[in-house]
C-alpha cells in the first residue's frame, strides 16, 4: 500500500484497476477542438477562461465545505500521481467521488479511499469532533444564555460553524471563503469584460 500525506490508500492498486475499468461510467469531455468552441469569438473565448477559472475556485469552496482534507489530499494526489500510476488511479476514484469518500451506488456505506479519513455527518460545515447530542446541548445551553441570535446564524444554511471555547460560532459563507470568492469575482468581471455578447456581459454584471 502506499502512503499519501501519511495516509494509507485504503484500496489496493488491483482494486483500483477493477473500479476503473469495470465499474467507472466514462465521461468524455469537450476540448478545444470541439466545433463548438471553434466557432466562437476571440473575446468569448477569452472569457470563456475565466468562467473556467471562476468554476474552478467555486469547485475547491465546494469541496472544502465537504471535508477538510479533500484539497490537501486532492493536491497530494496529484503531485504523486506525476510518478506514481498507483497514485493516478487513487486521483482517479477521488476526482469520480469529489473527495477523499464516495458512494458507488452498491454500497450501503461510503467507498473510503485512505485508511483514517471519514467523512462526518456534518460534512466540514460543523467540527469533524462535534457530534449530535454535544451540538443539541451547546444550542441549548447558548439558548438559555440568550444568545439566540448567533443559534440563528448556526442553524442558518449559508454559514461554516466553528467552536469557540464552550460555544459554537458561525461564519458566513462571504467571510470564511471572503479571499476565495474575491478571486472567482475578479474572474467573472475579467469574462464580462471580454465576451462579446451584450446580454452575457449585462448578465455578467459588467
Amino acid at each position: 500500500m502506499m502512503k499519501i500525506n501519511g495516509y494509507e490508500i485504503a484500496l489496493s492498486e488491483a482494486q483500483l484497476d477493477d473500479i476503473i475499468n469495470n465499474r467507472m461510467r466514462r465521461v468524455k469531455l469537450v476540448s478545444k477542438d470541439f466545433a463548438g468552441y471553434k466557432n466562437l469569438t476571440e473575446g468569448n473565448k477569452k472569457a470563456l477562461e475565466h468562467l473556467v477559472a471562476a468554476a474552478k475556485i467555486f469547485d475547491d469552496v465546494a469541496m472544502e465545505q465537504d471535508h477538510e482534507m479533500n484539497l490537501p489530499m486532492k493536491k497530494a494526489l496529484e503531485e504523486a500521481a506525476q510518478n506514481s500510476t498507483y497514485a493516478a488511479k487513487a486521483l482517479k476514484l477521488f476526482t469520480s467521488f469529489h473527495g477523499v469518500e464516495g458512494h458507488n451506488g452498491i454500497d450501503l456505506e461510503p467507498v473510503e479511499i485512505f485508511k483514517g479519513i471519514k467523512g462526518a455527518k456534518g460534512r466540514n460545515f460543523y467540527p469533524a469532533d462535534l457530534g449530535v447530542e454535544e451540538f443539541h446541548e451547546i444550542l441549548t445551553r447558548m439558548v438559555n444564555e440568550g444568545k439566540i441570535d448567533e443559534v440563528k446564524k448556526i442553524l442558518s444554511v449559508r454559514t461554516m460553524v466553528r467552536r469557540d471555547g464552550k460555544n459554537l460560532k458561525a461564519i458566513d459563507y462571504t467571510e470564511y471563503f471572503k479571499d476565495a470568492f474575491s478571486k472567482a469575482a475578479n474572474e467573472i468581471e475579467v469574462a464580462a469584460h471580454y465576451t462579446t455578447d451584450e446580454d452575457f456581459k449585462d448578465y455578467l454584471g459588467w
